[in-house]
């Protein structure tokens, strides 16, 4: 195979953008979510509030936190799906329009996980939040709600108004890479700060602790993919009928 043939996207993308239905309401969707992703997201860095939160300082900064890593890789992919509402070059819409799925499909679970382990442990320990309620009180009201909350939501949200996502075995593999890079990177966070990012991790026996949620995260997470996977059938028959 020559170098040239390698570059070729896949003839199915190449298909899909030479004869692209238009998407009004997934186009909206994605400018909308892209426009309050970015103000939330560069809120942490800009705004003076910010410079109380404790991810604000130390290794890491905000990243050591997978509720930010995770909602960092949506913003990505949220730049990645509204390009492919503009871009009309076919080739290169071809290669957006795969990065924006892939990147789709890996988030997807991730951004569940987060909300689920979030509101779950935050019920069991009330000790979820670094720095304590004391520290969650000082958050502007629409940030934790944003972040815990709306990130499931905008995950559903594209995945039901968006052109069926594949949830392919390269976005399986993605997923699995950027879940497995979280934990190193946690790891590294941790030893060089000295401490979890998460107070409920630094009470645990260690390391049986650390273990024992990222086991229980990594199960979560691939059910959740797994039930991505499974409703995008039914999901992309119903979207055929009223097409």
């Amino acid at each position: 195979m020559s170098h040239s043939q390698a570059e070729q996207p896949p003839t199915r993308y190449l298909r899909q953008s030479n004869h692209r239905p238009r998407q009004p309401v997934a186009a909206l969707f994605h400018t909308a979510a892209l426009t309050w992703y970015s103000f939330v997201w560069s809120w942490h860095f800009l705004s003076k509030r910010a410079r109380y939160l404790p991810g604000f300082r130390g290794f890491g900064l905000y990243f050591r936190y997978l509720t930010f890593y995770s909602y960092t890789l949506q913003l990505l992919q949220l730049v990645a799906s509204f390009f492919t509402h503009i871009l009309q070059d076919s080739a290169r819409l071809a290669w957006v329009e795969r990065g924006a799925d892939d990147l789709s499909c890996a988030v997807f679970g991730l951004a569940n996980v987060v909300t689920c382990m979030f509101y779950l442990i935050d019920a069991t320990t009330k000790d979820v939040v670094e720095g304590g309620r004391e520290i969650a009180q000082q958050r502007p009201p629409w940030l934790g709600i944003s972040v815990h909350l709306l990130n499931s939501i905008v995950a559903w949200l594209d995945i039901i108004l968006s052109q069926p996502r594949s949830f392919s075995r390269r976005s399986q593999w993605l997923s699995i890479g950027l879940a497995v890079f979280y934990l190193h990177w946690i790891l590294l966070c941790s030893h060089i700060n000295g401490a979890f990012p998460y107070p409920f991790l630094n009470k645990l026996p260690q390391p049986q602790g650390f273990v024992g949620v990222a086991v229980g995260g990594v199960v979560l997470f691939f059910c959740v993919f797994q039930l991505g996977k499974f409703v995008m059938a039914p999901l992309q028959r119903i979207k055929m009928k009223y097409s």
